[in-house]
């Protein structure tokens, strides 16, 4: 996974335990693996249908 996005999902791990919770690590990393693939190529389809 490349640093960016590992930077992102520290972030956000961060801000989970500042509010308390208490997340499985395995569930988050699974969803992160299994959905962030197809994020990633929907982000890109909406910058790229952005006028300049």
């Amino acid at each position: 996974m490349p640093l960016e996005e590992r930077k992102y999902l520290y972030d956000i791990q961060q801000a989970i335990d500042l509010i308390d919770a208490t997340i499985d690590d395995r569930i988050v990393w699974g969803v992160v693996e299994r959905k962030l693939p197809q994020l990633r190529k929907e982000v890109r389809e909406l910058l790229q249908a952005v006028p300049d």
